[in-house]
């Protein structure tokens, strides 16, 4: 979910810091920042960073899936 990182860093720019976007999402600053570094996050993570964006998780994912299709060489 390499479109995710996109969505975060977004997020981040928005707030400031990870520390003020993990406080506006509403999450330990610990995992948006694993998040942040690429790690993968569970569902209940995903659904609090949906919230925070105003968009069903449906919408979230797909948004998050941009840009991780292979292009032809």
């Amino acid at each position: 979910m390499n479109g995710l990182l996109d969505v975060i860093e977004g997020i981040v720019r928005e707030e400031g810091s990870v520390n003020a976007a993990s406080r506006a999402i509403g999450m330990p600053q610990a995992t948006l920042y694993k998040i942040h570094k690429g790690a993968e996050p569970t569902l209940s993570t995903l659904e609090l960073i949906a919230a925070y964006k105003r968009m069903p998780l449906w919408k979230l994912l797909r948004e998050a899936q941009k840009g991780t299709a292979k292009q032809p060489a």
